[in-house]
């Protein structure tokens, strides 16, 4: 149980260019711990009906538990920043971009603390940025 409470995942999405933000800033490996509370507010989190999304993010994970291979434990996360208009930047057209550029705005306003969708503060952004999304200003 020891190794298991310890256990590094490696995040995926399917996303390339995000998934090298989240490298690029230490976000592509979270806590067997951390994982777990992120899957359990993707399920207790519902999407308000003036959400920037409208499809929930999806997980599957995928454990390899035995010697020499708790690194590569892997959460693959699906529907990431998927928005269909965007509430926290009055400027960005959803509807003018493309489905990646919409993601990496998203990402980004998410990574900034700027978003304002509370869907998106209480799983993702309290997951990888818990200073800025699990405060009483965003609650």
């Amino acid at each position: 149980m020891y190794k298991l409470a310890h256990l590094n995942l490696r995040w995926v999405v399917y996303h390339p260019e995000i998934q090298h933000l989240l490298h690029l800033n230490n976000l592509d490996h979270m806590t067997f711990y951390k994982t777990n509370r992120f899957i359990q507010s993707l399920m207790d989190t519902r999407i308000e009906k003036d959400s920037c999304i409208k499809r929930a993010m999806a997980a599957t994970v995928t454990y390899y538990i035995g010697s020499g291979y708790g690194d590569h434990s892997t959460l693959y996360l699906c529907n990431i920043c998927d928005i269909k208009k965007c509430r926290c930047d009055e400027y960005f057209n959803a509807a003018k971009h493309t489905p990646t550029e919409r993601k990496l705005h998203c990402f980004r306003q998410l990574a900034a603390g700027k978003c304002v969708d509370k869907y998106m503060q209480q799983t993702l952004g309290a997951a990888l940025f818990p200073k800025m999304y699990t405060t009483s200003k965003h609650k």
